[in-house]
């Protein structure tokens, strides 16, 4: 298991405090596009809190018209990248972007620390007790990469809109 590692300051509009899932909204036009609908949720990196990230994270994507493949698509990723940030870091809070595009849905989860993904994901052995996560979100989503914005390690995902 790698070290847990301190996270950068707060991010403004995500209060960790808060005891159910915040959800902050930016006007995606002027800065994504008309066609980019973005949702922001937070929530205190607590294995409790999963069940609300999730549910916002579905929320969403029904909302922006998601089909069941998407949603339980989305849902299983959120669910597995944010128990890495809870299990790997010492993040106070997971923050987690979510968008709808006319051509894919984009899943980002925060903070990473450290985090590479090997080109290949081989399939865990089956009496292994942690190592799934990755693969799983990889099955289910089209693409899966990091990335490092403003100095954080981002675990972003797709799946195309159909």
């Amino acid at each position: 298991m790698p070290p847990r590692r301190g996270r950068p300051e707060k991010r403004p509009g995500v209060d960790p405090a808060v005891g159910d899932a915040s959800l902050v909204e930016p006007s995606g036009a002027e800065q994504y596009g008309p066609d980019v609908k973005r949702a922001e949720i937070g929530v205190p990196a607590s294995a409790a809190e999963l069940r609300k990230l999730r549910h916002r994270v579905v929320e969403f994507a029904r909302d922006t018209g998601g089909d069941d493949d998407v949603v339980e698509s989305l849902e299983l990723a959120v669910s597995e990248l944010a128990t890495n940030v809870i299990q790997y870091t010492d993040a106070d809070e997971i923050h987690v972007v979510v968008q709808c595009t006319p051509s894919h849905w984009i899943l980002d989860v925060g903070d990473a620390d450290d985090l590479e993904l090997p080109a290949d994901l081989p399939v865990p052995p089956a009496t292994a007790a942690e190592g799934r996560g990755l693969f799983v979100t990889r099955s289910v989503m089209d693409t899966l990469t990091a990335i490092d914005v403003d100095g954080r390690r981002i675990v972003r995902c797709t799946k195309s809109a159909r």
